[in-house]
């Protein structure tokens, strides 16, 4: 089993985050949000590290312009983005949709993202549109019936790695381990030697 993983809302550190080669880099899109970019952050590029840009309900233009101003090479949709402007987005780029998972989680109601999206990601339902820091009940995918393979997100921190081998000896769907909220010093500042922990130990 080898799983990937996605290190969300960089901002103040993202040469170190790079450092630790991690699958993906995500940068945050969204006002609101305390790891959002600013206008004049620098688009650098990183060898074999693939660059995700965390979209809530933003226009399609303002994505479309996001992807080329900042090279990159997934989308991730986090507010209620339609099934057909997903398709739209698919046809030049890959595209995660999030949906938020409370108490229970209605399989049925993701069928028409599924073969649309890329992935299917899963974060806990809060009061923002992520990095809340708090994880829901994952045995609620022990039973994933989808084709389409997804991503694990939501309070995910140190010593998780168990449990998340665990849910990954379930299911083959899972296939990417996402990090944010709880290994930061401050919103978008990683820690990196607890960032590089958990990696080897996911490795493993």
């Amino acid at each position: 089993m080898s799983l990937e993983v996605k290190i969300c809302g960089i901002r103040d550190n993202a040469h170190q985050v790079a450092g630790l080669k991690p699958d993906f880099m995500g940068f945050i899109f969204h006002g609101p949000s305390p790891r959002n970019l600013p206008n004049d952050y620098p688009c650098d590029t990183w060898k074999d590290i693939r660059k995700v840009g965390v979209f809530v309900d933003s226009p399609i233009q303002e994505i479309s312009s996001a992807i080329v101003r900042y090279k990159l090479d997934i989308v991730q949709l986090h507010g209620s983005e339609s099934p057909e402007l997903c398709s739209r987005l698919s046809s030049s780029i890959a595209v995660w949709k999030m949906f938020p998972v409370a108490d229970t989680l209605d399989f049925d109601s993701l069928k028409a993202y599924s073969g649309v999206v890329d992935r299917l990601l899963f974060d806990t339902k809060g009061v923002s549109r992520g990095g809340n820091g708090t994880r829901f009940d994952w045995s609620l995918l022990y039973d994933y019936p989808l084709d389409t393979p997804f991503v694990l997100s939501g309070g995910i921190g140190p010593g998780a790695e168990p449990e998340i081998r665990d849910l990954a000896s379930r299911t083959d769907k899972l296939v990417t381990v996402d990090l944010n909220s709880r290994f930061e010093l401050r919103p978008g500042l990683k820690e990196i030697e607890s960032l590089k922990h958990f990696m080897h130990e996911l490795s493993r």
